[in-house]
């Protein structure tokens, strides 16, 4: 997804063989390109996807991968554009094998979103609740 950043270039997700799939920006240039946030340091992945733009702002969900036990914790993430307005909103509680937070929807100044509020006896996240994040 593209979205207006402050200097009218664009973020979206990419992969440069050096960094996992990150979020990135650019103004339609190859030298115009550059990694926006290293969400997971190094070769590890944050996978960013689920982008939902309101109030100028750019939400997103991105991973906490486990390869070696197939499973993930989502982070729900927001962005004015600028590298020091960049923070975490939200993190699942737990782990599980996909996105957990999910159907993000603006309503007049709020973000809603489902994610689980709960953890099993294997330490999965478990009960879905519907959520909300300001947009200031």
């Amino acid at each position: 997804m593209e979205w207006p950043h402050p200097s009218d270039r664009r973020c979206r997700a990419s992969l440069d063989g050096v960094h996992g799939i990150e979020l990135w920006v650019t103004d339609g240039t190859e030298d115009g390109t550059q990694l926006f946030a290293d969400i997971n340091a190094g070769a590890l992945r944050s996978s960013p996807q689920s982008f939902k733009v309101a109030g100028g702002l750019l939400f997103f969900v991105t991973i906490v991968p486990d390869d070696r036990h197939f499973k993930v914790q989502t982070q729900l993430w927001v962005t004015d554009g600028t590298t020091e307005g960049t923070q975490m909103v939200f993190q699942e509680p737990g782990n599980n094998f996909g996105y957990a937070i999910d159907n993000l929807t603006v309503l007049r100044n709020r973000l809603l979103f489902t994610a689980p509020n709960g953890l099993d006896a294997d330490g999965f996240s478990n009960d879905m609740e519907l959520f909300s994040a300001s947009m200031k």
